[in-house]
């Protein structure tokens, strides 16, 4: 006698669907130029290449994605369950007896099912888990956020850095320019019997001194382009070109606030805040779980199957249940306190990281406005030393082309125009960094902020 059956077994999850949150605001993109060698570098192509290409930005929104998976995948426990489930039975040569005489049996029966259950926890278990994992969803949106924010900050400091140390550079090539240009000057006055070899000598050795300042300039340039390319994930070996020649000050924070008017800001618009705030919901969410684990379980069930020769003979039958569990007593309760204990301790931590990291905020906040107002004082001074020595530097010149200034004159004024300048990148970079931070610490750092002070928007 030979056996075939043929079953089929299906389950069907009917769940809410809901659009993902995308982040507040998300990088744009900017077109720049680029080839396999080279890449032209300004503010609005170095938040484009961090905000597509930083893989700290990359794995927060898998996680992110993870998350949104979680929440959706939630949904299953207000869902019902259904099944279908079918089987074909044939039997071919097989006999039967009916008294002394065999019966030939060949025979094929169908047993198609249909059946459903649905659980309902009184203590609304399911909504406590749906609430827990919508805010588990928030706070990794919330802190893919925070990542995007953070990799923006480190990519404009790392760029006004290698800008910085690129303004440097042509500082450097400027002032050999410049030395070069006086000891030829001094060669031809020795020549006339004007000079002596000590003025040579001392403008020589200017020269040799702005040489060696340009060897280091191009050392911290290449160091710092290294550093920009690891923050922007992009080969090492690929040379960067600076879209602008000289690094400038450029006003990014406007606003005209005290410290207080500003911690209260940053208390509205800091993303580690609100992070931690779906944390706290995501931890009472799951307490009122644990809690909900003291109400019994309601579980509906029902199916309806037939049986027959083929599909339009069918003889057909019905059943439906209803059952009541409580679990209570499982394993003496203990599951259900520790459950409870645990999930009310997590609400407590999560209330006092949120305390801890306002504080941290504050002093954070305090010493960034203030180093801003103290980059902002220096940048100023700055500027006036540099125009000093400029003037310095010029009327040194104007002296020894009328026959009355000596050469040292003009090794001292050249000097202290270098170190003039170099301050004057140094004030520069503080100045624009120091904003850049003052912005991130209040949580309003962002692509459009930055390109309208720019000017580019």
């Amino acid at each position: 006698m030979k056996k075939f059956v043929l079953s089929l077994f299906l389950v069907f999850s009917f769940i809410g669907f809901a659009r993902a949150d995308e982040l507040s605001e998300s990088l744009q993109e900017i077109s720049f130029k680029d080839n396999d060698n080279s890449l032209i570098l300004g503010i609005p192509e170095v938040m484009s290449l961090a905000g597509d290409q930083n893989l700290d930005i990359a794995i927060s929104k898998s996680r992110e994605k993870q998350a949104q998976s979680y929440f959706f995948g939630s949904f299953a426990n207000i869902a019902p369950s259904i099944r279908a489930q079918g089987s074909v039975e044939k039997f071919q040569g097989g006999e039967i007896f009916f008294g002394p005489i065999p019966v030939q049996l060949d025979r094929t029966t169908y047993k198609p099912s249909l059946s459903a259950d649905y659980q309902i926890n009184t203590g609304g278990r399911a909504i406590f888990q749906i609430m827990a994992s919508k805010y588990s969803y928030d706070r990794s949106k919330a802190v893919a956020l925070n990542v995007s924010q953070g990799v923006l900050h480190d990519a404009l400091t790392g760029y006004f850095i290698w800008l910085r140390d690129n303004s440097k550079m042509e500082v450097a090539k400027q002032s050999l320019k410049e030395a070069e240009t006086q000891l030829q000057t001094i060669e031809a006055r020795q020549k006339a019997g004007f000079a002596t070899s000590l003025d040579t000598n001392q403008s020589l050795t200017t020269k040799y001194e702005r040489e060696n300042l340009l060897l280091e300039a191009d050392s911290q340039r290449k160091v710092s382009g290294v550093n920009l390319s690891v923050i922007l994930n992009i080969p090492v070996e690929k040379t960067l070109i600076p879209a602008d020649k000289l690094l400038k000050p450029i006003d990014f924070w406007t606003e005209e606030l005290d410290l207080p008017a500003i911690l209260e800001i940053a208390s509205e618009n800091r993303i580690d805040l609100k992070a931690l705030t779906s944390s706290i919901k995501e931890a009472r969410a799951r307490f009122g779980s644990s809690i909900a684990d003291l109400f019994p379980t309601i579980s509906l069930s029902g199916y309806t199957r037939g049986i027959g020769p083929n599909l339009n003979e069918l003889d057909r039958s019905k059943q439906g249940s209803i059952s009541i569990n409580i679990d209570l007593l499982r394993n003496l309760g203990i599951d259900t306190a520790a459950n409870i204990r645990v999930n009310k301790a997590r609400i407590e931590e999560a209330i006092l990281n949120k305390e801890k990291q306002l504080i941290e905020m504050r002093k954070e906040i305090a010493q960034a406005y203030y180093d801003m107002h103290l980059s902002q004082d220096k940048l100023k001074v700055a500027t006036a030393k540099l125009k000093s020595t400029q003037e310095a530097h010029r009327i040194s010149i104007s002296r020894q082309k009328a026959g009355l200034g000596i050469n040292l004159e003009i090794v001292h004024a050249q000097t202290k125009l270098t170190e003039a300048r170099l301050e004057y990148q140094d004030a520069a970079l503080k100045y624009n960094n120091s904003q850049i931070k003052l912005l991130y610490e209040t949580g309003q750092l962002t692509v459009k902020k930055i390109l309208d002070h720019a000017g580019i928007i």
